[in-house]
């Protein structure tokens, strides 16, 4: 049986302000900045897709499928 961890956040979270709150998290942690680059490459095509396919950038409002 897998767990499911539900997100909690407040309402009007954006998923861009979550993108740039990870990539700052693992530039502070001392990570490669290798790592840190790919990260936030993907990051960004994933920002880019959801405003392609008119995804919300509240992160609340998102639902599974639309990540995967």
């Amino acid at each position: 049986m897998v767990a499911s961890t539900k997100l909690e956040a407040p309402l009007g979270i954006s998923l861009r302000s979550l993108v740039r709150g990870f990539v700052l998290t693992e530039l502070i942690e001392v990570k490669s900045p290798r790592t840190v680059e790919h990260y936030q490459d993907n990051l960004r095509r994933l920002i880019w897709y959801a405003e392609k396919e008119g995804f919300s950038d509240d992160i609340r409002l998102l639902i599974e499928w639309q990540i995967r």
